[in-house]
């Protein structure tokens, strides 16, 4: 199941990440930047709840199990750092 989630998040979340104008910490995907965002000070990947629900009804995970993915995804995929996914 884990490499299809992760087949979904490269396909609709995965893109280049470019700094957000207005808050010189925080960084989005410049391809699809209402799926998360990353906060540099903190190392938090915040993600939109509508990404969260969505993979939740396809693929039959809960929340806890929804984050460790994102944030496992997102540290391979970025090579950045994930203290939190909130």
């Amino acid at each position: 199941m884990k490499k299809v989630v992760f087949k979904y998040f490269d396909t609709f979340c995965y893109g280049e990440l470019i700094e957000d104008e207005k808050h010189k910490n925080w960084f989005k995907p410049k391809n699809a930047s209402d799926t998360f965002g990353y906060d540099t000070e903190f190392e938090h990947v915040f993600f939109n709840g509508l990404l969260q629900d969505n993979i939740q009804s396809m693929f039959s995970v809960d929340r806890p199990e929804f984050k460790e993915l994102l944030g496992e995804w997102f540290k391979d995929r970025y090579g950045l750092a994930v203290w939190r996914v909130l």
